[in-house]
């Protein structure tokens, strides 16, 4: 490999973290300049903002890494918050637009900051971490458990809000524990463990995928990146579309 190819991956890797980033920046300042009532005015507490800081927050110090100590190895914890990371903005991804995408109003589905933080961060942060040179050599069983992590512990944070203030901090219903229970069928909803049992479900199929699609990146990097990005943007598209005519 050359030198000039090499040179070029590092900048491609560069841009996507800067993305990600400025996509997290820029969708937290449009939404608070322009949310106006509602549980929208309560969404830093939500998945979404702490997840989308998180991811953009590790892209930083990746960043700095990168250009400014190249020549020190990063720690392999590093990259595993990483990956957690990386996890976390995919939950994000996914349920939102499978979940929460039928919930909200029409004008919040195409604003920009709803794009940004619940679409573009996930899909750059998803390239950025299949296209990472990094290799993990230990069991990767033990790395897709550490996906779990974060998921958890936003879901203790929400329930011990939701019990000391009697009100959802953002309102996924999955969580609501008052109204549903937690290992019952009623009102027409399931309970709170089952919900948690299928996102721990989809958190790790999340985690198995996402080491798939580096590996693929090993050996078809341009086009397992480019079925990547189209694939994730027409989810998006394909549920907001469907959300708004039905």
């Amino acid at each position: 490999m050359s030198n000039h190819l090499v040179s070029k991956e590092k900048i491609i890797r560069y841009i996507l973290k800067i993305v990600v980033m400025l996509s997290c920046i820029i969708g937290i300042a449009l939404h608070f300049t322009t949310a106006t009532s509602g549980f929208m005015n309560r969404i830093f507490l939500a998945f979404t903002i702490q997840s989308n800081m998180w991811i953009a927050a590790i892209c930083l110090i990746f960043l700095v890494f990168d250009i400014f100590f190249r020549n020190i190895k990063k720690p392999l914890w590093l990259h595993v918050i990483k990956f957690m990371f990386t996890i976390s903005i995919l939950l994000t991804y996914i349920v939102f637009s499978v979940l929460l995408t039928p919930m909200m109003e029409i004008d919040y589905l195409v604003s920009l900051s709803n794009i940004l933080l619940h679409t573009v961060t996930a899909i750059f942060a998803l390239l950025d971490f299949i296209l990472d040179d990094y290799q993990y050599l230990f069991k990767r069983k033990y790395l897709l458990v550490s996906g779990l992590i974060m998921p958890l512990l936003y879901s203790v944070y929400f329930f011990i809000h939701y019990e000391i203030s009697n009100q959802m901090p953002v309102p996924y219903f999955f969580l609501d524990f008052k109204q549903f229970g937690w290992l019952v069928f009623k009102n027409g909803g399931i309970g709170v463990i089952y919900w948690m049992v299928i996102l721990c479900a989809v958190l790790l199929a999340l985690g198995y995928y996402s080491l798939k699609l580096r590996d693929l990146c090993i050996k078809k990097p341009l086009s397992t990146s480019m079925i990547t990005f189209s694939v994730m943007l027409s989810v998006s598209i394909i549920f907001s579309v469907l959300s708004i005519v039905l």
